[in-house]
């Protein structure tokens, strides 16, 4: 009863699950853009077409960063990838601080019903005395 009554409790088992959902949600993203980051770094190391002897997969490279780098900056890509492992690394700070707050509001909970429903020494003696 004192457990459903815990603020703290309550406060851990919400920071718990939205802890969990960034986590998850936050990975899979991250694994997503890595892939597709992958798939844009892999386009761009192409073979140089007929003609173009002194195309390789360096001068492709260093050619068609500025369109995956722009002026110092990371590509859009790699930016999202930053902000999905932010999600991912806040999910699991959330689940760290939401489970130790709803542990503690466990114990808090169980010690108040302990306290509640033991009976003091003095008080069982006198009552039976004054019947």
């Amino acid at each position: 009863m004192f457990l459903l009554r815990s603020t703290t409790f309550w406060v851990g088992v919400a920071l718990l699950l939205l802890g969990a959902g960034n986590w998850v949600i936050g990975q899979n993203k991250v694994a997503d853009h890595r892939r597709l980051l992958r798939t844009a770094e892999s386009q761009v190391l192409i073979t140089p077409p007929e003609g173009f002897e002194q195309l390789t997969a360096r001068t492709n490279l260093s050619l068609l960063k500025p369109f995956r780098v722009s002026a110092g900056r990371m590509s859009a890509l790699e930016q999202k990838l930053q902000f999905y492992r932010v999600v991912e690394s806040g999910g699991r700070i959330l689940c760290a601080i939401g489970a130790l707050s709803a542990l503690a509001g466990f114990l808090h909970a169980r010690r108040l019903a302990g306290r509640h429903t033991q009976v003091p020494a003095g008080s069982a003696s006198i009552s039976a005395t004054a019947h």
